[in-house]
Protein backbone atom coordinates (compact mmCIF):
# COMPACT_ATOMS: atom_id res chain seq x y z
CA UNK A 1 0.00 0.00 0.00
CA UNK A 2 1.07 3.38 -0.82
CA UNK A 3 2.05 6.15 1.83
CA UNK A 4 -0.85 7.18 3.71
CA UNK A 5 -2.43 10.65 5.20
CA UNK A 6 -3.84 10.64 8.65
CA UNK A 7 -7.80 11.02 9.33
CA UNK A 8 -6.91 13.96 11.22
CA UNK A 9 -5.67 15.95 8.27
CA UNK A 10 -9.06 16.81 7.73
CA UNK A 11 -9.73 18.77 10.47
CA UNK A 12 -7.89 21.72 8.99
CA UNK A 13 -10.43 21.67 6.28
CA UNK A 14 -13.45 21.30 7.86
CA UNK A 15 -13.02 22.60 11.74
CA UNK A 16 -12.94 26.48 10.98
CA UNK A 17 -16.75 26.40 9.88
CA UNK A 18 -17.71 24.05 12.86
CA UNK A 19 -17.47 26.38 15.79
CA UNK A 20 -17.90 24.65 18.71
CA UNK A 21 -18.10 21.16 17.05
CA UNK A 22 -16.44 18.04 18.87
CA UNK A 23 -13.48 16.86 17.39
CA UNK A 24 -14.96 12.94 18.15
CA UNK A 25 -18.29 13.87 15.80
CA UNK A 26 -16.15 15.55 13.57
CA UNK A 27 -13.72 12.40 13.21
CA UNK A 28 -16.90 9.72 13.19
CA UNK A 29 -18.20 11.86 10.06
CA UNK A 30 -14.80 12.35 8.39
CA UNK A 31 -14.94 8.27 8.97
CA UNK A 32 -18.68 7.72 7.17
CA UNK A 33 -17.96 10.18 4.51
CA UNK A 34 -14.57 8.73 3.48
CA UNK A 35 -15.84 5.42 3.50
CA UNK A 36 -19.12 6.09 1.64
CA UNK A 37 -17.31 7.82 -1.05
CA UNK A 38 -14.86 5.24 -1.59
CA UNK A 39 -17.85 2.71 -1.79
CA UNK A 40 -20.05 4.33 -4.29
CA UNK A 41 -17.49 5.81 -6.67
CA UNK A 42 -14.76 2.67 -6.36
CA UNK A 43 -12.61 4.93 -6.43
CA UNK A 44 -10.45 3.27 -4.17
CA UNK A 45 -8.10 0.83 -6.03
CA UNK A 46 -4.85 -1.71 -4.95
CA UNK A 47 -3.30 -3.84 -7.20
CA UNK A 48 -2.63 -6.92 -5.62
CA UNK A 49 1.43 -9.26 -5.52
CA UNK A 50 1.25 -11.26 -8.51
CA UNK A 51 0.23 -14.76 -7.60
CA UNK A 52 1.72 -18.17 -9.00
CA UNK A 53 -0.97 -20.02 -10.93
CA UNK A 54 -0.15 -23.91 -10.42
CA UNK A 55 -1.55 -27.05 -12.31
CA UNK A 56 -4.27 -28.11 -11.56
CA UNK A 57 -5.22 -25.52 -8.58
CA UNK A 58 -8.16 -23.28 -9.58
CA UNK A 59 -8.54 -21.64 -6.31
CA UNK A 60 -6.65 -18.81 -4.64
CA UNK A 61 -6.65 -16.72 -2.05
CA UNK A 62 -6.43 -12.70 -2.18
CA UNK A 63 -3.98 -10.85 0.27
CA UNK A 64 -6.33 -8.16 1.39
CA UNK A 65 -4.73 -5.11 2.76
CA UNK A 66 -5.40 -4.41 6.83
CA UNK A 67 -6.55 -1.27 6.44
CA UNK A 68 -9.44 -2.23 4.29
CA UNK A 69 -12.34 -4.55 3.06
CA UNK A 70 -12.77 -6.01 -0.25
CA UNK A 71 -15.70 -4.35 -2.17
CA UNK A 72 -14.98 -5.86 -5.63
CA UNK A 73 -12.58 -7.22 -8.35
CA UNK A 74 -11.82 -4.76 -10.96
CA UNK A 75 -9.66 -6.41 -13.33
CA UNK A 76 -7.88 -9.77 -13.48
CA UNK A 77 -5.09 -11.00 -15.70
CA UNK A 78 -4.04 -14.73 -16.60
CA UNK A 79 -1.19 -15.25 -18.47
CA UNK A 80 -1.01 -11.18 -19.27
CA UNK A 81 -4.79 -11.57 -20.84
CA UNK A 82 -7.24 -10.10 -19.37
CA UNK A 83 -10.65 -12.41 -17.85
CA UNK A 84 -13.77 -11.66 -17.02
CA UNK A 85 -16.36 -12.19 -14.37
CA UNK A 86 -18.68 -15.41 -15.28
CA UNK A 87 -21.49 -14.47 -16.89
CA UNK A 88 -19.78 -11.33 -18.35
CA UNK A 89 -20.44 -11.76 -22.31
CA UNK A 90 -16.91 -11.66 -23.14
CA UNK A 91 -16.10 -14.79 -21.73
CA UNK A 92 -16.41 -16.98 -18.29
CA UNK A 93 -12.96 -16.50 -16.53
CA UNK A 94 -13.56 -16.62 -13.12
CA UNK A 95 -15.72 -16.33 -9.99
CA UNK A 96 -15.61 -15.31 -6.33
CA UNK A 97 -16.07 -18.62 -3.98
CA UNK A 98 -16.17 -15.68 -0.54
CA UNK A 99 -14.68 -12.24 -0.01
CA UNK A 100 -11.02 -13.25 -0.33
CA UNK A 101 -10.84 -16.10 -3.17
CA UNK A 102 -10.96 -16.54 -6.73
CA UNK A 103 -11.40 -18.93 -8.44
CA UNK A 104 -10.62 -19.59 -11.55
CA UNK A 105 -13.32 -21.16 -14.42
CA UNK A 106 -11.01 -23.37 -16.27
CA UNK A 107 -8.42 -25.25 -13.75
CA UNK A 108 -4.57 -23.94 -15.37
CA UNK A 109 -2.88 -27.29 -17.17
CA UNK A 110 0.62 -25.72 -16.21
CA UNK A 111 2.24 -23.73 -14.07
CA UNK A 112 2.49 -20.17 -14.38
CA UNK A 113 4.99 -17.85 -12.32
CA UNK A 114 2.98 -14.90 -11.62
CA UNK A 115 0.87 -15.47 -14.17
CA UNK A 116 -2.49 -14.43 -12.07
CA UNK A 117 -2.78 -10.46 -11.80
CA UNK A 118 -5.69 -9.19 -9.63
CA UNK A 119 -6.74 -5.37 -9.19
CA UNK A 120 -9.18 -4.65 -6.75
CA UNK A 121 -11.71 -2.48 -5.15
CA UNK A 122 -11.27 -1.43 -1.35
CA UNK A 123 -13.76 0.68 1.05
CA UNK A 124 -11.63 1.82 4.23
CA UNK A 125 -12.76 -0.29 7.26
CA UNK A 126 -15.15 1.71 9.22
CA UNK A 127 -12.60 2.45 12.54
CA UNK A 128 -9.82 3.69 9.67
CA UNK A 129 -7.23 6.19 10.61
CA UNK A 130 -5.62 6.92 7.56
CA UNK A 131 -5.88 7.06 3.71
CA UNK A 132 -3.67 6.65 0.70
CA UNK A 133 -1.91 9.86 -0.04
CA UNK A 134 -3.23 9.67 -3.88
CA UNK A 135 -6.61 9.93 -2.80
CA UNK A 136 -6.47 12.18 0.07
CA UNK A 137 -4.86 14.60 -2.63
CA UNK A 138 -7.45 14.15 -4.81
CA UNK A 139 -10.34 14.11 -2.94
CA UNK A 140 -10.04 15.80 0.40
CA UNK A 141 -12.22 18.64 -0.97
CA UNK A 142 -14.90 16.60 -1.93
CA UNK A 143 -14.65 14.87 1.87
CA UNK A 144 -14.53 18.09 3.48
CA UNK A 145 -18.27 19.29 1.51
CA UNK A 146 -19.52 15.97 2.35
CA UNK A 147 -18.65 16.30 6.36
CA UNK A 148 -19.54 20.12 6.65
CA UNK A 149 -23.00 18.93 4.91
CA UNK A 150 -24.23 16.84 7.47
CA UNK A 151 -22.90 18.43 10.69
CA UNK A 152 -24.46 21.75 9.47
CA UNK A 153 -27.50 20.28 9.21
CA UNK A 154 -27.87 19.18 12.35
CA UNK A 155 -30.43 21.51 14.09
CA UNK A 156 -29.99 23.51 16.95
CA UNK A 157 -26.02 23.16 17.51
CA UNK A 158 -23.48 26.29 17.48
CA UNK A 159 -22.24 24.72 14.12
CA UNK A 160 -25.82 24.72 12.79
CA UNK A 161 -26.16 26.24 9.04
CA UNK A 162 -28.76 24.68 7.07
CA UNK A 163 -28.35 26.97 4.19
CA UNK A 164 -24.42 26.25 3.78
CA UNK A 165 -25.43 22.52 4.42
CA UNK A 166 -27.09 22.53 1.54
CA UNK A 167 -24.77 23.81 -0.32
CA UNK A 168 -22.03 22.13 0.28
CA UNK A 169 -24.14 18.95 -0.28
CA UNK A 170 -24.81 19.70 -3.47
CA UNK A 171 -21.04 20.33 -4.38
CA UNK A 172 -20.69 17.01 -2.64
CA UNK A 173 -23.15 14.80 -4.65
CA UNK A 174 -21.27 16.79 -8.07
CA UNK A 175 -17.73 15.69 -6.88
CA UNK A 176 -19.29 12.10 -6.16
CA UNK A 177 -20.92 12.05 -9.35
CA UNK A 178 -17.53 13.02 -11.26
CA UNK A 179 -15.69 10.58 -9.62
CA UNK A 180 -18.05 7.97 -10.72
CA UNK A 181 -18.24 8.87 -14.06
CA UNK A 182 -14.24 9.11 -14.29
CA UNK A 183 -14.29 5.41 -13.10
CA UNK A 184 -16.37 4.32 -15.33
CA UNK A 185 -14.58 5.54 -18.63
CA UNK A 186 -11.72 4.03 -16.93
CA UNK A 187 -12.39 0.40 -17.39
CA UNK A 188 -15.54 -1.58 -18.13
CA UNK A 189 -15.88 -2.93 -14.39
CA UNK A 190 -18.87 -5.19 -14.18
CA UNK A 191 -18.50 -6.10 -10.37
CA UNK A 192 -22.14 -7.23 -9.68
CA UNK A 193 -20.80 -10.53 -11.72
CA UNK A 194 -18.09 -10.57 -9.41
CA UNK A 195 -19.36 -9.35 -5.89
CA UNK A 196 -18.93 -11.85 -3.17
CA UNK A 197 -22.43 -12.79 -1.29
CA UNK A 198 -21.16 -11.44 1.84
CA UNK A 199 -21.98 -8.63 3.16
CA UNK A 200 -18.67 -6.77 3.95
CA UNK A 201 -18.10 -4.98 7.43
Amino acid sequence: MSSCVNYTEMYQHVMPELPGCPKPLVMAKIRKIIREFCTETQVFTYELDAINVRDGVDTYDLDIPTCASMDTIKMVELDGVEIYPVGDPRGNGYSMPNKCQIKLYNEPTRDIEQGLEVEIVLRPIPAGTKICCSLYEDYYQAWAYGVMAELMDQPGKSWSDSVTAGKYNGYYLDEKGKCRIEQSRGSMNLELQARSPYEFA
